[in-house]
């Protein structure tokens, strides 16, 4: 068993990449949840609310940083923290 020593840079990038997929991951399923909302409440209905609007957004910023991540967008992670609490 091995300990990973605060100033060690050892397993920090099985880390990383750990949560690189996880984020793919939950991305994709945020992607698909809202494009079946969208065909489920039809296309007028989905716009009236506020939450849908938010997803959009929340969503948008997911995919920009999942195809471009040295973009680093300031805020990202904190808005895709708020639609998880939602």
């Amino acid at each position: 068993e091995q300990e990973i020593v605060p100033g060690d840079d050892h397993g920090r990038d099985t880390i990383a990449d750990v949560f690189m997929v996880l984020d793919g991951i939950f991305t994709i399923a945020f992607t698909l949840e809202l494009c079946l909302n969208l065909y489920g409440s039809w296309f007028f209905r989905f716009w009236r609310s506020l939450w849908n609007v938010f997803d959009v957004i929340i969503v948008a910023v997911s995919l920009v940083a999942l195809m471009d991540p040295a973009s680093s967008l300031p805020g990202a992670s904190v808005l895709r923290l708020f639609r998880a609490f939602r």
